[in-house]
């Protein structure tokens, strides 16, 4: 019988590969290359010209044996005997009275039974004391009439069996069907148990297993697989902070421009803060072989918290938790908590506006339009340009200040610095200046003392107690404001006061005038709307409001003004030359220097502000 196929294949070689696979299979043996001629090749397009196929067609050219070309179309012979020109067939029965042979002559142009064919069966179902005389009589006559060609012995009965393999690492089981011989069929369920019998208990495919048993599969057939272990996850951290690569972030403003400033590079912790979660390891999940063993995972690896400088381990030992407050960071491989921020170089693009808890060290200078914002103390070792510095320590700059009357200093402590020109500074303490104060505001709640060159001139410099400098002013009378006795503070928060009270009194003025129309309305109407009725009661609540305040702020003003009144130690020493040009104030008490006075030393006496020599 000749056979044809098509295969799809890239090239002939493969093709020639497939087919011999094909053939094979459909045969169930092997077929060699000698076997199969290629017929024909049409080449074939893929999608969009891409993946291009050839159909090649072959043929198989060595006949198959007689004996094969019967018993492998007995099956579909006898389901079609109806048809015309039909092959004859032939039909073993195993009875509990005998064997029978079946011979059906074929229809038409059909080819008859090979007897070849039916020795090779009757061999092959081991069937003993077969009469082959009555055989090949049976076979001529080919009556299709059941013959009894011999007897049956139970005794050689066999049921239907399984035969299995197990791999060497437990983890696949094959199975091969032996076909029963006289004896019973395997049921599904039967055939569980057979494998079971043999040690196959775990990962049995019952489709497969179903399927084999209903389409006869002798050859071998993975039927049950094994559970491969699924090892334990490690442990890891969850970091309850930003992580470097987090960190560095401009943002888009609501107008659409990008803020370059505000990089939020600097993390802020408190005393007691969760920094790290441990996620504990997992112990895995077991496998299983085809024979029922367990295999253990491998459990994940632990880890150890990533403990560094200044953080505590929580109580169950899954979490880390600041041990002070400070700039929480993660540095090889550990988490630390450092009091002291460091820049290594400039205060600019780079690194953004820095807020910090603790002490800030800044190794370069801060450059124009950035801010820094401290818990304790700032230290820049080279200039702050146009910038702003806030802290609740002390402020100390190593070189100087240019503010260019936009720039402000501001400390709760003492500051020191190298000079300062058009800026603001601003403090509760002292002010130490290395070399000159020029054209700029500077108020300290303490002493003001300018050492080296020793200049102050222009602007305003007010102190709580003490000025000390070398010279203050200059030869072109430049207008240079000196103040003492009077603690900035206060003076500040005077100014701040009568601010708030010129807006109050402005606000209450409108609510009475609007409280008047509204009762003008009510006479008139001798009753008001009800919207109206509301307005008049909320106008009336503010009134109230603004009025109680004002009674405030009246009695804060006039206890500023004591305070500032009663002040008036502050002295002002002059260690060269103050020069015309210079008003000094002692408390509310002025003095306008109008010649040059040398080695002096201003004070209050008897109710008016005196030099005296030193």
């Amino acid at each position: 019988m000749e056979k044809e196929i098509k295969i799809l294949a890239k090239n002939e070689s493969a093709a020639y590969k497939k087919a011999i696979e094909t053939f094979s299979r459909q045969l169930q043996r092997e077929v060699s290359v000698e076997e199969i001629q290629l017929v024909e090749v049409k080449k074939k397009s893929g999608f969009l010209g891409f993946g291009k196929k050839g159909e090649y067609i072959f043929k198989l050219i060595k006949k198959e044996t007689d004996a094969e070309k019967e018993i492998e179309g007995s099956i579909e012979r006898e389901q079609n005997y109806k048809a015309n020109n039909l092959d004859g067939y032939f039909e073993l029965k195993i009875k509990s009275d005998g064997i029978f042979l079946k011979v059906v002559a074929p229809k038409g142009n059909g080819k008859p039974v090979n007897l070849d064919a039916i020795k090779q069966m009757i061999e092959r179902k081991e069937l003993v004391d077969v009469d082959f005389e009555l055989v090949e009589k049976t076979y001529h006559d080919a009556k299709g009439e059941f013959v009894k060609i011999a007897e049956r012995k139970p005794e050689l009965d066999r049921d239907a069996d399984l035969e299995v393999e197990i791999s060497s690492d437990e983890m696949s089981a094959f199975c091969r069907y032996i076909p029963p011989l006289g004896g019973k069929l395997l049921t599904l369920e039967e055939a569980v148990k057979v494998l079971n019998k043999k040690g196959v208990t775990f990962g049995i495919k019952k489709d497969k297993l179903k399927k084999l048993l209903e389409d006869n599969v002798r050859q071998g057939l993975e039927i049950a697989t094994g559970q491969p272990p699924e090892d334990g996850k490690p442990a890891k951290f969850r970091y309850h902070f930003r992580l470097p690569e987090e960190k560095k972030h401009v943002k888009e403003l609501e107008d659409g421009s990008v803020d370059f400033y505000n990089l939020d590079l600097v993390v802020n912790v408190k005393k007691g803060d969760l920094l790290v979660t441990k996620i504990p390891p997992t112990q895995g999940k077991s496998g299983w072989t085809v024979t029922g063993k367990e295999i253990k995972p491998k459990p994940g690896k632990d880890l150890r918290l990533p403990k560094g400088k200044n953080v505590e381990i929580s109580e169950d030992g899954m979490s880390l938790l600041a041990g002070i407050d400070g700039q929480v960071v993660l540095e090889r491989d550990k988490v630390s908590v450092l009091p002291i921020y460091t820049v290594e170089g400039d205060v600019d693009l780079e690194t953004g506006n820095i807020e910090f808890i603790g002490n800030v060290i800044v190794k370069g200078n801060v450059q124009e339009g950035f801010s820094i914002k401290a818990g304790g103390d700032i230290e820049v070792m080279g200039n702050v340009e146009a910038a702003n510095l806030e802290a609740k320590g002390k402020v100390i700059v190593h070189k100087g200040f240019k503010g260019k009357q936009k720039g402000l200093i501001k400390a709760e402590r003492d500051v020191e610095i190298g000079f300062i020109e058009n800026g603001q500074v601003i403090t509760h303490g002292s002010l130490i200046v290395k070399g000159a104060i020029m054209h700029s505001t500077v108020m300290a709640s303490k002493d003001v003392i300018v050492e080296g060159r020793g200049l102050i001139v222009g602007g305003t410099v007010q102190a709580g107690n003490d000025i000390v400098a070398r010279v203050i002013g200059s030869h072109l009378a430049t207008p240079t404001h000196i103040i003492v006795g009077v603690d900035p503070g206060i003076r500040q928060q005077l100014e701040e006061v009568e601010a708030e009270i010129a807006s109050v009194k402005e606000n209450l003025d409108k609510v009475t005038r609007e409280i008047s129309l509204l009762r003008k309305v009510h006479h008139r109407l001798s009753k008001l709307p009800p919207e109206k009725s509301v307005m008049l009661r909320q106008f009336n609540e503010t009134r109230e409001h603004l009025e109680g305040r004002m009674k405030q702020l009246t009695q804060q003003h006039e206890m500023l003004i004591t305070q500032s009144k009663e002040q008036k130690n502050g002295r002002i020493k002059v260690l060269e030359r103050v020069y015309p040009g210079v008003v000094i104030n002692i408390g509310q008490v002025g003095y306008r220097v109008k010649d040059s006075i040398t080695r002096t030393v201003f004070v209050y006496e008897e109710g008016e502000v005196r030099p005296i020599p030193l």
